[in-house]
């Protein structure tokens, strides 16, 4: 039998034998055998018995990439490698994933407050919008100082910037454990930002208006632009990982 290295650690053996589904059952983390979910086998065609196998002990695997390696006699041998030093990389890939997506969240919503208002600043005649008064308040309340205009230009974006940054890098670091995390490509993701964020803890912090009192056209461009956010923070997250 030739080993095969697949990914989060574990090594399987083609053709595969009830014995060694057990003994693969008994070595995953109980967290890991949520992952189920599609199997690439790249070697023999064997597919089906490799689904099999999965199935009979209840675990999952992403993406199996084939390796050559020894042979093997008893299932005894298998190895089961650490995942140590991945969790690092999927908090600063999403941080990155998610400083670029606020970026482009940005455009987005800028160009779509243009195409339904006429108007590239989709804030525009709500006065101070979330950002602005989060800063306003870390500045008096943390550094007793009052923002002045001009201040409040920069402090804005920069609350924006670290806020998309931050739950970035919270995906990046739930991407690495669960999958499903990654639904929809990130734009599940983006929508529970929204829905925690601009609907539920916005509000009740008092840095804007209640869902209710917000126009449905403006909930549905906070809520376009988050699921660009996650779609985003996605994309750059894997490019990030390929080069980490």
């Amino acid at each position: 039998m030739t080993l095969h290295e697949v990914k989060f650690g574990l090594y399987v053996s083609h053709p595969p034998q009830p014995a060694v589904a057990a003994q693969i059952a008994a070595r995953v983390p109980r967290s890991r055998k949520r992952w189920a979910s599609e199997v690439c086998w790249k070697s023999y065609g064997n597919e089906r018995g490799l689904h099999a196998l999965l199935s009979d002990c209840q675990i999952g695997v992403i993406r199996a990439e084939e390796t050559q390696g020894p042979s093997i006699a008893s299932p005894n041998r298998m190895r089961f490698r650490s995942r140590k030093g991945t969790l690092p990389k999927g908090v600063i890939a999403g941080a990155i994933g998610g400083l670029a997506a606020s970026w482009i969240m940005t455009q987005f919503q800028s160009l779509l407050s243009r195409a339904l208002e006429g108007d590239p600043d989709p804030h525009k005649g709500e006065g101070e919008d979330a950002t602005v008064k989060t800063a306003k308040r870390i500045s008096s309340q943390v550094f007793d100082h009052e923002l002045s205009a001009e201040e409040k230009k920069t402090a804005g974006p920069l609350v924006h910037y670290a806020y998309g940054t931050g739950i970035g890098a919270v995906y990046g670091a739930l991407s690495q454990e669960y999958e499903t995390t990654k639904s929809g490509f990130g734009s599940a993701y983006g929508a529970a930002a929204w829905m925690l964020g601009d609907e539920i803890a916005v509000p009740a912090l008092r840095l804007a208006k209640k869902p209710t009192e917000t126009p449905i056209s403006k909930q549905f461009q906070m809520l376009a632009g988050h699921i660009v956010y996650g779609i985003a923070l996605e994309g750059v997250r894997r490019l990030t990982l390929k080069v980490l």
